[in-house]
């Protein structure tokens, strides 16, 4: 994985050259397999379960851990309303990944919330949810028509006060804010949107978050293509340079996780 390919402190390799042999053929093999099921199994883009709702392409155990989930059924009825929406699916979150994201809320006793990419709302609602009724999340995004279902479905779930949604270019909003005064204001940020744009969304966003705020990205491994040197495209491109700059950045404590597509977390010291 990605993760394991850019630690902050080289690790000794302790293990026997045969055993590493059959680790990494075993790697391969498992890499195969997922890539597979991304690229060819567009049946997952219409089910429940979505492709991004698969661990490390193992379709069996994406169903075991959404067994295990407490999501809240006004969430559930995000996903299955995108599950309307075709290949515009992958662009919502997983449940497991919002689980995550409630995690982090709920341990940082976060009140001040701001996500770059709203879409039709299910990381945002899942944000609002795990908040106290004090608490309010910034969401921000271009498209109107998909702000107002994700508006809809906060009004559902009765924390429509607690949505300060603005619709305008990320960059835009993201200095607006900073001109504002609110920069370390915010004990939590996500960031899941276009991807050539991550690394002026990270400086800003960062920007806004208080020392000891967590800072959320998704999608750093893209399909794994981050670590396969044959995928140059501009996106993949863009998602290496973000992850080489999170590493070199003093400012930050890096982990990744290997939920869905990648999640990077960045503690601001």
């Amino acid at each position: 994985f990605f993760f394991d390919l850019c630690p902050r402190v080289p690790q000794p390799m302790n293990v026997d050259s045969a055993k590493q042999e059959r680790a990494d053929d075993a790697a391969a093999v498992d890499t195969a397999a997922f890539n597979s099921v991304k690229q060819v199994d567009s049946a997952l883009v219409r089910g429940l379960i979505s492709e991004k709702e698969t661990v490390h392409g193992r379709r069996d155990m994406g169903v075991y851990v959404e067994r295990h989930l407490r999501e809240h059924p006004i969430l559930r009825k995000v996903r299955e309303h995108a599950n309307s929406m075709g290949d515009l699916l992958a662009m919502q979150i997983s449940a497991d990944e919002g689980a995550v994201l409630q995690f982090l809320v709920r341990m940082l006793q976060a009140r001040r919330c701001v996500e770059v990419g709203f879409f039709t709302g299910y990381s945002a609602l899942a944000v609002a949810l795990a908040m106290p009724d004090d608490g309010s999340i910034t969401a921000i995004d271009i498209n109107e028509e998909w702000a107002q279902v994700g508006e809809a479905f906060f009004t559902e779930a009765g924390v429509r006060h607690k949505l300060d949604l603005r619709i305008a270019p990320a960059v835009e909003a993201l200095d607006g804010m900073i001109s504002e005064g609110s920069a370390g204001a915010f004990d939590f940020g996500f960031i899941d949107a276009d991807k050539a744009n991550y690394a002026a969304y990270y400086e800003r966003v960062l920007a806004l978050l208080r020392p000891g705020g967590v800072l959320a990205i998704d999608n750093v491994f893209w399909l794994d293509r981050v670590a396969d040197a044959e995928f140059q495209d501009a996106d993949t491109r863009a998602i290496r340079a973000l992850n080489d700059r999170i590493f070199a950045d003093s400012r930050v404590e890096i982990a990744y996780l290997p939920t869905a597509d990648g999640v990077a977390l960045c503690y601001k010291k």
